[in-house]
C-alpha cells in the first residue's frame, strides 16, 4: 500500500460573507506618524541634548508591556442582531453603542444597483452631484434612484456621481494584542470573529506599521540606535576652529572670463 498525503487549508472568508450586510468589521486605521520618528521630532531631540530640554516622545503606538491596543469597529444592520464576537489572540473590552449619520460618494460607472460602504439602517437622501453621462459620454437627465433595504437602485445606467446620507448603528470594541514572546515571526497576529444565528465573519488585526519588523532589535516605537557626543555651546572647545571668509566671484556673463575673485575673512 503506498503512502497518501493529506493536504489540508484554510480558507479564506467565503467571498457572500457580506452578502446581506448583516454585519461589517472595520479596524480604526493607525496615525500616518504612528511610531515613527519625524523629523520635527529628531529636531526637538537634538535640542533636548543641546540644551537639557525634556526629550520629546514620538506617537508609540506600543504600550508599556510592548503590547497594541487598537479599536475594531462593528456595524449591525439590525440593532437587534445577537453576536458573539472572540479573539484568537489578546482581550477584548465589552461593547459600546454608538449611533451616527454618515456621508458618502459612491462612483457610478453605467451600473443599476450601487453598494454602500456601511450596512445603512436607513438612507436619508440621495442625489447626484454633478451631470451624468449615458454610455456614449452624452449628457442625460439623471435617472431615478431609490433605496431598496440593501442597495442603490437606478432606473438606467450612467455614469455619474451620488452623494448619499445614511444612519448606521456602530458598536465598538477596545482591542489589547500583546507580543508572542515565543513567536518567530507574526508576534502580533490576532483575528477577531463575530458570529451569529446563520453567519459569521472575522477581520485580521493590523500591528502599528513597522511593529513587526522592529520586534527582533526590540526598539521602542522605531528609535535608531545612535551612539556619539554632542557639545552644548558652553561647552569648551565646542565652536569652529578655522577661521570663516566668504568668497565672492565676480564673472563676466557673456565670456564667462572671471572679472574678480576676493575672499573676506571675518
Amino acid at each position: 500500500m503506498t503512502g497518501q498525503s493529506l493536504v489540508i487549508s484554510f480558507a479564506g472568508a467565503p467571498a457572500d460573507r457580506y452578502m446581506d450586510d448583516a454585519l461589517m468589521l472595520e479596524q480604526v486605521p493607525w496615525d500616518q506618524y504612528a511610531g515613527q520618528v519625524t523629523r520635527s521630532v529628531i529636531v526637538a531631540y537634538l535640542q533636548a541634548m543641546m540644551y537639557g530640554h525634556d526629550e520629546p516622545e514620538p506617537d508609540c503606538p506600543l504600550n508599556s508591556d510592548r503590547s497594541f491596543s487598537t479599536m475594531v469597529l462593528a456595524y449591525p444592520r439590525d440593532p437587534d442582531l445577537d453576536y458573539r464576537v472572540a479573539l484568537t489572540h489578546g482581550e477584548l473590552s465589552a461593547r459600546t453603542v454608538t449611533g451616527m449619520e454618515f456621508t458618502e460618494v459612491v462612483n457610478v460607472r453605467l451600473e443599476n444597483t450601487v453598494r454602500l460602504r456601511y450596512p445603512a439602517r436607513e438612507v436619508v437622501s440621495i442625489a447626484f452631484m454633478d451631470v451624468v453621462y449615458d454610455e456614449t459620454g452624452a449628457v442625460v437627465d439623471p435617472p431615478a434612484v431609490a433605496w431598496n433595504g440593501a442597495e442603490i437602485e437606478l432606473s438606467s445606467p450612467v455614469y455619474g456621481a451620488l452623494k448619499v446620507t445614511y444612519r448606521l448603528l456602530v458598536h465598538g470594541y477596545e482591542v489589547t494584542v500583546p507580543e508572542r514572546d515565543e513567536a518567530v515571526e507574526s508576534r502580533y497576529s490576532s483575528v477577531l470573529y463575530a458570529r451569529w444565528d446563520g453567519g459569521v465573519t472575522w477581520l485580521e488585526l493590523d500591528p502599528p506599521p513597522g511593529a513587526e519588523e522592529n520586534g527582533d532589535a526590540g526598539a521602542d516605537c522605531w528609535w535608531p540606535v545612535v551612539t556619539g557626543t554632542v557639545s552644548g555651546p558652553g561647552d569648551p572647545d565646542s565652536g569652529p576652529t578655522d577661521t570663516h571668509a566668504n568668497r565672492v566671484i565676480r564673472v563676466d556673463y557673456c565670456s564667462g572670463e572671471i572679472i574678480s575673485d576676493t575672499t573676506y575673512a571675518y
